[in-house]
């Protein structure tokens, strides 16, 4: 027996929280059962090698020596990677510009420590929790 998919459960959480009165649970969960597939598949494609584009699933009706007859199954892309930026890609930026006009850019910076602003005392790590800020030549 195989694990519902997220989409299932949703699917189920829907039913069961709109079920009408002229029916019974019991038979809405038939119904919907009858309409799945016999077969779920939850690809790992942090496992697959990256020049994979995609994973695929045969069957082969074979004898004592050599396989007879192949049809595929299923077949599943790999999904486009999310692409997040970091959370100071801006501000770094920012940053590599002011290193390029002196050697201590970090002058010109400072990061939120407990509610407060403070100067920041060399490179700054870019911590994702950390707030930073510009304030240029003049402060």
């Amino acid at each position: 027996m195989s694990l519902l998919t997220n989409e299932q459960i949703a699917e189920l959480v829907g039913i069961a929280s709109n079920q009408s009165t002229s029916k019974d649970l019991y038979e809405e969960f038939r119904e919907w059962n009858k309409k799945q597939t016999g077969m779920q598949v939850d690809v790992d494609w942090s496992k697959a090698p990256e020049c994979a584009d995609r994973a695929e699933i045969n069957f082969y009706w074979a004898s004592e020596d050599t396989w007879r007859f192949c049809f595929r199954i299923a077949k599943y892309h790999r999904p486009e990677p999310v692409i997040t930026p970091h959370p100071h890609a801006e501000m770094i930026a920012k940053y590599a510009e002011v290193a390029q006009r002196r050697v201590d850019p970090w002058v010109e910076f400072e990061v939120n420590l407990d509610n407060n602003w403070e100067k920041i005392m060399g490179n700054p790590a870019w911590l994702d929790y950390r707030e930073y800020r510009y304030i240029g030549e003049t402060k």
